[in-house]
């Protein structure tokens, strides 16, 4: 087996392992959406402790692809079209996992900025609250009974 078709085939492998990542990634960030629309953080940080683990996995396969990748432009044209193909495709699969998972985090992230402007506003509400109690007299968590003041004169 010539030099360039060696390539193909152990860049071929390396874009399945990695294609196996993105997909172990894929489920794990499908579940983290429903972990933050169900608002269970005690459950998302072990999904993201795990994404972490499977991302640092991911970069050891994508440290051996680097070399395989340089020699793969230089050599492409010399590797017979079956394994061009072979390796094309599975970059291809890759590819469309990975903008899956990069789409499921923007989804992640969407959900987060609302729950957080969503408290934003629980808390914003309260702060109105009590500026309307102070307005009628009455002190928050006083037994006081509300009044109206009018402080203009």
């Amino acid at each position: 087996m010539d030099e360039a078709t060696e390539t193909a085939r152990c860049l071929r492998d390396l874009l399945e392992q990695q294609e196996a990542c993105y997909r172990e990634v894929l489920d794990l960030s499908r579940r983290q959406v429903e972990l933050i629309q169900a608002k269970d953080t005690a459950a998302l940080l072990e999904i993201l402790s795990e994404k972490q683990a499977r991302m640092q996995a991911m970069e050891e396969v994508t440290r051996q692809a680097g070399p395989l990748l340089a020699a793969w432009e230089d050599q492409r044209a010399s590797v017979p079209e079956a394994d061009r193909a072979a390796v094309e495709e599975m970059h291809e699969r890759v590819k469309t996992v990975l903008a899956r998972v990069l789409e499921l985090e923007e989804t992640s992230r969407q959900a987060l900025e609302g729950s957080t402007d969503e408290a934003g506003r629980k808390v914003a509400q309260a702060q109105r609250g009590k500026q309307m109690l102070k307005a009628y007299g009455a002190r928050p968590g006083g037994g006081q009974a509300p009044r109206f003041t009018d402080n203009r004169e």
